[in-house]
């Protein structure tokens, strides 16, 4: 099981790679499962949409999203 911080962490993280969590809370509602789901599917893991030990793991250690580019003025 993991802890608050660890939780909010996933959430971070999960939104840091283009899966929209809600609020960084550290709570797992609806919103958080659906994109656990989501990143576990694209990522070819099972889809359980839980957040555990495995799941923080395999983000930490996932690529995260590339930056939005930004525009740029060319004289």
């Amino acid at each position: 099981m993991l802890t608050t911080p660890e939780r909010r962490e996933v959430q971070a993280l999960l939104a840091g790679r283009g899966h929209p969590v809600g609020a960084v809370d550290g709570k797992v509602g609806p919103r958080t499962r659906a994109a656990i789901r989501a990143y576990q599917a694209a990522t070819g893991l099972p889809p359980d949409g839980y957040a555990d030990a495995a799941l923080l793991e395999h983000l930490r250690a996932a690529p995260s999203a590339a930056p939005l580019a930004t525009p740029s003025t060319v004289p």
